[in-house]
């Protein structure tokens, strides 16, 4: 799943900087798109923070979810490729948080750089792959029932809140350098 998801979110990012590259974003003043980050990035805040209140994930995204049946129909390592390829396009599935849409902005007004997919989709595999590889397994069951650390979806469902606050620390955190930018504050 996560060698997928890297990998389409790669291209998703890379092709969002090549399209606006050919639209002509370089030629706009780099104040400009700076300043209409920072307005995408208040916007995207209030959005996160009117989830986290209600409690919901973030509404600006498809309401789907890759469906189960691949993982069973193409096997284990098939089905979680293709899984993490849907994921990794970033707007095709279910998002905790708008820090997503604010990451897509920054790459399209070439604030962020055309790379940013990968450090995007090694922030999201980075984690799965130490879920799955850190905890101790157990042998299965003698019925041959896997007995997996059910621990660890427990816990991530418990902590969307984190991420979700997460989210929010870090578009205000860009929003302030972007607004600190446009100012021209040096550090």
């Amino acid at each position: 799943m996560g060698v997928g998801f890297v990998a389409s979110a790669t291209v998703a990012f890379a092709v969002l900087y090549l399209l606006s590259d050919a639209f002509g974003v370089e030629r706009v003043p780099l104040a400009a798109r700076q300043g209409t980050a920072a307005v995408v990035c208040v916007l995207l805040f209030l959005v996160d923070a009117w989830g986290v209140r209600r409690g919901r994930t973030c509404t600006l995204a498809l309401p789907r979810q890759t469906s189960k049946r691949l993982y069973y129909s193409r096997g284990p390592r098939i089905g979680a490729f293709v899984w993490g390829l849907d994921t990794g396009l970033s707007v095709t599935t279910y998002r905790v948080s708008a820090t997503t849409w604010a990451a897509l902005g920054l790459t399209a007004l070439h604030i962020a750089p055309v790379w940013t997919g990968i450090s995007y989709g090694l922030g999201f595999a980075l984690p799965i792959m130490a879920a799955i590889l850190v905890p101790r397994w157990r042998p299965d069951a003698e019925d041959g029932t896997r007995r997996e650390p059910r621990w660890i979806p427990r816990l991530l469902q418990r902590r969307v809140h984190v991420v979700q606050t997460g989210g929010l620390v870090a578009i205000t955190a860009t929003t302030a350098l972007l607004t600190t930018a446009l100012l021209g504050v040096t550090w």
